[in-house]
């Protein structure tokens, strides 16, 4: 053992120099464990163990059937001479929903004696720029909350790859296994279908984003489709509207004829099941527009609980996701990750909570 641990460092120290001899720049190619194994005549675990090592140093970065390569970010040593007290938190847009969990993980950062940076990510790419920027400026470790998204970044993914501490918020992405906490989308959205047949509803429709593999939208798709199923109640496509783009959240007042259409081709539907609380509050606005009396004739229901549902001219019952828990966790997971960053992947579901205002009406 004692034998196999010390040519395991000398492979280390072999790569290291190997890697400045060739001059080897950022992204090239390291030799392989079995190439490593061949050259120093050890065995492959053994080389396995010294690739290993310098991809938790930040020396070089692995990735799956592809192989190891030379890191563009500092090694450990060079981090911890450079400690910035500082983690990076990157989000989407800033409203009252981002607003209470960015002053929960700002007020958890500092306890734990870090400072927090925030960056407002103004599409996919620019969600890019900003892990870049934050890397650059020397952040121990980020909070993503991702914009939508089919799937994961080339950037998180080489972050991982590299060791980089980084927890995402409110979804995953199943292709890849990172630090992740989130509300349980499927149990909320159950919980939601089955008050509303619990009120005599059974014509429930679905207004939401399209489904992917992400888990926000696959798992509130999943949770109408099983609670519907579990009571005996039938899923009828033209029940459901996909809401293929996503208005700017400023404007959920505007009109949207698609939406305006799917309400009066379904005069049948008694309530809607809405993906989040900007969605309902289109339903909402375009159900008036059509003198489609909210709760009498058709009841609104939402997700997530922001200020603005308590807000609206017929106050949204929805499902309150858990902001204070959500940011209080995703510094718990990146202290831990920051921490020790060969440990296995942890996913964090936490519950919500039914909330009941005045947008849903018994059925006779």
């Amino acid at each position: 053992m004692a034998e196999s641990q010390h040519k395991y460092h000398q492979i280390v120290n072999e790569v290291e120099r190997m890697i400045k001899n060739r001059r080897l720049k950022p992204h090239d190619p390291v030799p392989s464990e079995g190439e490593l194994a061949k050259m120093f005549n050890v065995s492959t675990m053994t080389a396995k163990m010294a690739l290993k090592h310098l991809a938790i140093q930040g020396v070089v970065y692995r990735m799956p059937r592809r192989g190891t390569f030379l890191s563009d970010r500092p090694s450990e040593i060079q981090r911890n001479d450079m400690k910035s007290n500082s983690i990076g938190m990157i989000i989407p847009e800033l409203d009252s929903y981002m607003s209470q969990m960015i002053s929960t993980i700002e007020s958890e950062a500092r306890a734990h004696h870090y400072n927090l940076m925030i960056r407002i990510s103004r599409g996919i790419e620019d969600e890019d720029s900003c892990l870049r920027q934050l890397v650059d400026e020397r952040v121990e470790g980020i909070i993503l909350f991702p914009r939508v998204r089919d799937d994961c970044s080339q950037q998180v993914l080489r972050l991982k790859m590299e060791g980089y501490p980084i927890v995402m918020i409110d979804r995953y992405f199943p292709e890849i296994s990172i630090d992740c906490v989130y509300p349980d989308y499927f149990e909320g959205t159950y919980q939601m279908v089955e008050h509303l047949i619990a009120q005599g509803h059974r014509e429930i429709g679905l207004v939401t984003k399209a489904i992917s593999s992400i888990s926000r939208s696959e798992e509130q798709h999943r949770g109408y489709f099983t609670a519907l199923f579990d009571h005996g109640i039938p899923v009828i496509s033209k029940n459901i509207h996909i809401i293929e783009k996503i208005k700017d959240r400023t404007n959920y007042s505007d009109n949207d004829p698609l939406l305006d259409r799917f309400l009066q081709e379904n005069p049948d539907l008694t309530a809607m099941i809405c993906g989040d609380d900007y969605i309902a509050a289109s339903v909402l606005s375009s159900a008036l527009r059509h003198h489609i009396l909210v709760p009498n004739q058709l009841s609104i229901v939402g997700f997530s609980d922001i200020q603005l549902a308590a807000m609206l001219p017929v106050a949204l019952t929805t499902v309150r996701q858990p902001t204070e828990e959500l940011g209080k966790e995703a510094i718990k997971l990146l202290i831990r990750r920051m921490n020790h960053c060969d440990e296995k992947q942890k996913t964090v579901k936490l519950k919500t909570q039914l909330i009941e205002r005045n947008s849903v009406s018994v059925r006779a």
